[in-house]
């Protein structure tokens, strides 16, 4: 609604409006007054704005005879007018001022007769301002003249009325202002020329010195930041939100499209709790990069962008403070199958991180008194995370970030990070399902259509409209220690050098003065397969606006199963086993287990066709598996009567592949499926275990020791080597226990010319062509420490190992036993163990014995 002043010049200074009269006779300047006709001139002010109190308002007209703008005193003029009869204004914000005067008409304005006086009414060019020649009206931020933001020129004038002579002509000055930052004390000032004219003939007019000037003011309090550019504090990590939903039409081959060149802006603001009173909400605007800050005032130019591709098109994202507007670039296409029978919503929207700083803001209050609020500034910096998901892509996302907030190896700011965009995502889905359930609780868009199975498309479209103002709270992520301190204030909580701060994306009726600011949303309706009918019921997203559609009673639906009664109802039977589980023990090696299933159909009414499967599983690739002819994890195609089972019953193999295979699987799934919908499914578990042979049996050591240490002299030797296996498997002997070149088989197996002196292990393994065991060490190669000679003395120190004598071995060393490796003494005829003899280590690891070398 527009607001009007009318000013009357001559028996006022200060007129606060009463109503919105169409014109006011009133005198306006002296020279008006007593002409010819006895009519006098006026000026009317209207504008988009209300006064602070939601009326009309005040302006002012400046006294005195010095009329430079240059020499107006604001301040006091301001003053002159309450605070609720200022025009309220929002900085960053157009508004309009439109000035209609009356001037009297000696003669006729449209067309003057040749010799009369008449008078006009101008805004410029008369006046010429010392500050600037041309521009002799201006726009000030607060009380002082060297706070002009600009100097101005009205719009070229527009003649309203023109009358005859003796009467008044009507005329019009108009303009859009934008105050630039909140201020209680804005202004605008400007000057009213009315000067007379001499008609001399021939489509001429001079000037005559008759004149008149009048200085207008119109206070203002600006609502907005009081800084013009404030620091930035650091960065915040805004989570993905969606801006856009498109809904799954139902249908196996429906598809959903919006043409390019489309577009749609709805109001859209950031908000977050300002007082802790909980009584109030401050914004989270858009600033301007500047070269050591943020313009903060900017908020027609400054907004998020972000553009991706989506089903073949491209989207565009914009978001300013005051908007976001989703436009297509070119066609997008959405299939009801991509994403199955479920969750398949499409989500458009994006994230991203920003440089931020805090900005001093002025507001109204609702007692209209001036108060001040922190208020949150952002710059965009890329790239912006745009994406374009169905519920099961933004669940595989919360899956991801879920793993990221767990991991308590990653520092607390990227978990923090990862669980805010879980959360965010927990509430767009929720709010997802809820607002479903409030669209199919309204009223329906149009009439109720049915979908039949196998017949063409049919064509429907609706344009997006919003009927709800709904907003998605989230938490963001602030880096900066001054930031810690004032967001803690309002609820935040301080993280690692930063703060997690709570805020809400409010989503709410479409704009106005945008461009293009529809969007429609296309359907092509089709369901491929004979025999379904779904019938459907079509509403609005009261949040988004996009259509929802219910499916409605008596809908019968094959898969992908989308409502009413399913007519793919597959049945899986163990043939002798009453539950859905069978278990194969000791199966003999080289043999298949093997048992039987039976194939049924549940629907009561229809033959079906199904698929038996083998799932998968992370050993599964060792087994063979064969049923229904076929072998592998698609084990063919069955068509089962209504209401029964198959005749004939399948047997199901499973076969090791290879003799390193496994010997036990558990809970391999077998699944009887329509193709179409993996969702709809009846399955059977088999648990099945070969009989697996026992492990080789080691054969004797040279001296025997709990470690399996080969003890033997120094010196190149042959050593034979004795183990056992059963179940038809042979022995195999390798140096390493895993992988390289096997050394031979049998047993025994001797080894020829072995140097004890190079340590090496050997192992045995039990194989056959259906099973190898796993490779147990038979025992490592060990040296005597000292070469073999007749008699050996020991004195002082001696290590764990092994010591040789071909006839006596005489000891008094101390013996530090404490590796844990065995100790042996031996001599072919005695072993003296003499005073000062002392050995340290468990009980079994020393021993002494007469003999030779082994």
């Amino acid at each position: 609604m527009k607001r009007t002043f009318t000013f009357l010049t001559y028996f006022f200074t200060l007129i606060t409006i009463s109503s919105e009269a169409q014109w006011n006779n009133s005198a306006w300047g002296s020279t008006l007054n007593g002409n010819a006709s006895g009519s006098g001139g006026f000026v009317s002010i209207y504008s988009s704005l209300k006064s602070v109190d939601g009326g009309n308002f005040t302006a002012i007209k400046v006294p005195g005879t010095n009329y430079e703008i240059e020499s107006v005193n604001v301040n006091a003029l301001i003053a002159q007018v309450p605070l609720t009869k200022r025009l309220k204004a929002k900085a960053g914000e157009p508004f309009t001022i439109d000035v209609h005067t009356a001037g009297y008409a000696g003669t006729n304005f449209a067309n003057p007769a040749p010799y009369l006086p008449f008078w006009n009414v101008d805004t410029s060019g008369i006046y010429t301002s010392t500050t600037n020649p041309k521009m002799p009206n201006g726009i000030g931020q607060s009380g002082d003249l060297t706070t002009f933001s600009e100097f101005f020129s009205w719009e070229q004038k527009t003649p309203l009325t023109y009358y005859a002579p003796g009467s008044v002509n009507y005329e019009n000055y108009k303009k859009e202002f934008v105050f630039t930052k909140g201020s209680n004390t804005g202004y605008i000032v400007f000057r009213l020329e009315e000067r007379e004219y001499e008609d001399i003939g021939f489509g001429g007019a001079l000037p005559t010195t008759n004149s008149h000037t009048t200085v207008l003011l119109i206070p203002f309090v600006v609502e907005g930041p009081v800084e013009r550019e404030i620091p930035i504090l650091g960065v915040v990590t805004k989570p993905k939100i969606p801006h856009m939903v498109i809904h799954r039409p139902p249908g196996d081959m429906s598809t959903a499209f919006i043409t390019s060149g489309q577009k749609t802006c709805r109001n859209f603001e950031e908000t977050f709790q300002y007082e802790n009173d909980l009584s109030g909400y401050a914004s989270i605007k858009w600033g301007v990069k500047a070269e050591v800050g943020i313009i903060v005032t900017q908020e027609l130019e400054a907004y998020v962008q972000a553009t991706g591709s989506i089903g073949g098109g491209d989207v565009k994202i914009e978001s300013s403070s005051k908007e976001t507007c989703v436009e297509t670039e070119s066609t997008i296409t959405m299939n009801s199958v991509d994403d199955g029978s479920q969750g398949g919503d499409l989500f458009i929207g994006y994230g991203f991180d920003a440089e931020y700083g805090f900005g001093n803001n002025l507001y109204i209050d609702t007692d209209f008194t001036v108060k001040y609020n922190k208020g949150i500034y952002l710059v965009q910096l890329n790239p912006v995370r745009e994406f374009a998901w169905s519920e099961s892509g933004i669940r595989g996302d919360m899956a991801a970030n879920q793993l990221i907030a767990a991991n308590t190896s990653l520092d607390s700011v990227q978990r923090t990070i990862a669980q805010n965009q879980v959360e965010a995502w927990q509430r767009v889905l929720a709010l997802n399902d809820e607002n479903k359930l409030a669209a199919k609780a309204s009223t329906p868009i149009d009439g109720d259509k049915v979908i039949e199975g196998g017949e063409a498309f049919k064509g429907y479209s609706k344009s997006v409209d919003f009927t709800v103002v709904k907003g998605i709270e989230t938490s963001s992520y602030f880096t900066g220690g001054i930031a810690v301190d004032f967001l803690a204030e309002y609820g935040g909580a301080g993280i690692s050098g930063g703060v997690n701060f709570n805020t809400t994306n409010t989503f709410s009726e479409k704009t106005e003065n945008t461009a293009s600011n529809s969007t429609t949303i296309g359907y092509e309706l089709k369901d491929g397969d004979i025999g379904d009918n779904i019938p459907i019921r079509i509403y609005r997203d009261p949040m988004f606006g996009t259509p929802v559609f219910d499916i409605l009673s008596g809908a019968r639906t094959s898969a992908p199963y989308e409502g009413g009664y399913q007519r793919d109802q597959p049945r899986l039977e163990i043939v002798g086993v009453s539950g859905n589980t069978t278990n194969i023990n000791n199966v003999t090696l080289g043999s298949p287990a093997t048992f039987k299933i039976k194939v049924c159909n549940d629907n009561s009414t229809e033959q079906r066709t199904y698929h038996l499967g083998f799932e998968t599983q992370s050993n599964s690739g060792d087994l063979l598996v064969t049923a229904n002819g076929s072998s592998g994890f698609n084990l063919g195609q069955v068509t089962v009567p209504a209401n029964g089972c198959r005749v004939e019953e399948y047997q199901v193999n499973l076969s090791r592949r290879y003799a390193t295979s496994e010997m036990s699987f558990s809970d391999l799934k077998f699944k009887l499926y329509p193709i179409e919908d993996t969702e709809i499914e009846a399955s059977i578990l088999a648990n099945v275990s070969w009989a697996t042979p026992p492990p080789p049996t080691l054969g004797p050591l040279p001296l025997e020791n709990r470690d399996r240490f080969i003890l033997l002299c120094q010196g190149v030797q042959d050593l034979t080597l004795t183990t056992t296996c059963t179940n038809g498997t042979v022995p195999h002997w390798y140096t390493s226990q895993v992988g390289g070149l096997e050394e031979g088989q049998g047993s025994p197996f001797v080894l020829t010319n072995i140097d004890p002196s190079i340590r090496t292990n050997y192992y045995v393994s039990c194989e056959s062509d259906n099973y190898i065991s796993p490779r147990v060490l038979f025992g490592r190669l060990y040296q005597s420490y000292e070469p073999t000679v007749d008699n050996l003395n020991l004195t002082g120190y001696t290590h764990f190992g092994y010591y040789v004598a071909n006839e006596t071995l005489e000891v008094s060393a101390y013996n530090n036993n404490t590796r844990l490796y065995p100790t042996a003494f031996r001599a072919g005829n005695s072993v003296t163990l003499l005073p000062g003899f002392e050995t340290l280590g468990e009980r079994g690891l020393f021993s002494a014995e007469i003999g030779g070398c082994p």
